[in-house]
């Protein structure tokens, strides 16, 4: 499986046989019902995961990652633009790291409410550029 010069270095992330799903000339997309991938691309669900909760481990795993990469400290003021599904994970991972002083953007206002509901500084605005100056 692990046959090319960047993989034989440990290098995965830049195969030189990468290809992602739904990228023309690539991977057929993966919104089809069914899709044949790999099995050593498959992680088997813990028998106490639910197909719900499954789902959000994608968006879950970025705002977690982008936390990580941020190196946060306690005491920081944070912005984030856009209180989508990885917005909305970005905040529940700066929070699980103590940092709770966070002002939210997004256009929609259901966004918002969660986001206030989750101890978020919540202002909606429809320039973010504006959002970042007030900070």
């Amino acid at each position: 499986m692990f046959s090319c010069d960047q993989c034989l270095s440990g290098r995965h992330h830049t195969c030189r046989r990468l290809t992602f799903l739904g990228c023309p000339d690539q991977a057929s997309g993966s919104l089809a019902e069914y899709i044949v991938i790999p099995e050593t691309s498959c992680i088997k669900l813990p028998q106490h995961v639910s197909f719900d909760e499954a789902t959000i481990s994608e968006p879950l795993s970025i705002g977690l990652y982008a936390v990580k990469r941020a190196f946060p400290e306690k005491g920081m003021k944070t912005a984030i633009l856009g209180y989508g599904p990885i917005g909305m994970s970005v905040h529940l991972s700066l929070n699980s790291e103590g940092i709770t002083d966070s002002l939210v953007t997004d256009k929609i206002d259901n966004r918002l409410d969660k986001a206030a509901e989750l101890g978020a500084d919540v202002v909606l605005i429809e320039d973010e550029k504006k959002a970042l100056d007030s900070l």
